[in-house]
């Protein structure tokens, strides 16, 4: 696929060649040494006669005007070059991630066709099995709530499930980021970590003081904000573990 799309890319800059070969016999009416056009971007747009790039509309310029017109034409084609570059970056990353999502499809079917679960609950990741954990949303979470060994262990484990939130966040799969990141922030709350009140999320800070977690009170999470809004969690877990490990070392000193 990626050979496909590179090959596509060449094809492009050949078209492209082509056309700005063919522009260069026509530059009477290519608009550029208009001043009053404003359909074009002086300072974006590549002239196929390479004086208009730098205002002037003939050819007799000195030297120094010369060498001017070079770098301006330069640096204009270096900066469509790039916008291109970019722009096939964002395909094959686009490719990618529909290559990915056909794959987990294909997976969840061959699976549910073998007898696994199908409940909505269930969840797949590429090359996982199928978890029926409603606290599970993304493949490789962990159930917090179920975790062993204590505040400490619990808070950690949530942790553990950011990092897989904030990946999540960042291929595009922003739902699931979501659902999994409410289901920690509850598990969370449980545990003395976060709070609600008003409707509103509000982050420990210390035994008498909370913090509005502003992040996490938006109704329609964007990737930015569950990206936020799990460092926020995330900051709020930490101050709790050291919080915990601070009365435990004082009862023990106590001792």
């Amino acid at each position: 696929m990626i050979k496909v799309n590179k090959n596509i890319l060449t094809g492009i800059f050949i078209c492209a060649t082509a056309l700005v070969s063919v522009r260069a016999v026509a530059v009477t009416n290519d608009g550029c040494s208009d001043s009053q056009n404003n359909r074009i971007i002086p300072e974006l747009a590549l002239c196929s006669t390479h004086v208009y790039n730098i205002g002037r509309d003939t050819n007799d310029i000195n030297s120094a005007e010369r060498q001017a017109m070079r770098d301006v034409v330069a640096l204009k084609t270096t900066l469509i070059t790039q916008q291109l570059q970019y722009q096939y970056d964002y395909l094959d990353a686009t490719l990618r991630r529909l290559k990915t999502q056909l794959e987990k499809a294909v997976l969840t079917t061959k699976l549910q066709a073998a007898g696994a679960a199908t409940t909505e609950s269930s969840t797949t990741g590429f090359g996982g099995a199928v978890s029926t954990d409603k606290n599970i949303i993304i493949s490789g979470a962990r159930n917090c709530q179920m975790e062993s060994g204590g505040t400490v262990a619990v808070l950690k484990c949530l942790q553990g499930n950011i990092n897989l939130i904030l990946n999540a966040a960042s291929t595009g799969n922003n739902g699931d980021a979501q659902r999994q990141l409410d289901k920690d922030l509850s598990v969370a709350q449980t545990w003395g970590a976060v709070k609600k009140e008003n409707n509103k999320w509000q982050a420990y800070v210390d035994d008498k003081t909370w913090s509005d977690m502003e992040s996490c009170n938006k109704a329609n999470y964007l990737r930015d904000e569950i990206t936020n809004c799990a460092y926020e969690l995330n900051a709020a877990l930490t101050r709790k573990i050291e919080a915990y490990n601070r009365t435990k070392n004082n009862t023990r000193d106590f001792n």
